[in-house]
């Protein structure tokens, strides 16, 4: 559970207001199916992984640095779906997919606002995670 101010329990109108707000950020979206977008931060397209290099041990065994570069990708808005409440996503070059949860992004920005994130006024989605762009077509989410 999350905390209000000074510790308070947020109150259930609160809530309400926040998911609706929510909600019509999914509907506005929505009219912009198949449109281009920059996303930001920018996914990172993995060539490879270190076999020298352990980023992580997890139970399913070591994972390895990766290598690649951060890439710069037009990615085309396919779908909404405002029951699931994700937003599906399709990067114009590689083909990569990702479905996102509506959580995961944290603004939409439109052309005229989009200058400042460096995305030549292109509009821009604003993500609250990171993504990785595997080489076998898979997109990894991460919250981070």
């Amino acid at each position: 559970m999350r905390l209000g101010p000074a510790g308070a329990e947020p109150s259930r109108a609160s809530h309400a207001r926040a998911t609706l707000a929510h909600v019509a950020n999914l509907e506005e979206l929505k009219k912009s199916v198949r449109q281009i977008f920059r996303l930001r931060p920018r996914p990172f397209l993995v060539e490879g992984y270190r076999e020298d290099a352990i980023s992580a041990l997890t139970t399913s065994g070591p994972k390895r640095e990766r290598i690649g570069n951060y890439a710069d990708y037009d990615w085309e808005l396919t779908d909404v779906d405002l029951t699931a409440r994700t937003v599906t996503l399709v990067c114009v070059f590689t083909r990569h997919e990702v479905i996102l949860n509506s959580d995961d992004i944290k603004e939409h920005r439109k052309p005229h606002e989009a200058t400042a994130s460096g995305t030549d006024g292109r509009p821009a989605l604003m993500l609250k995670s990171k993504l990785y762009m595997e080489p076998n077509g898979r997109v990894l989410i991460d919250p981070s």
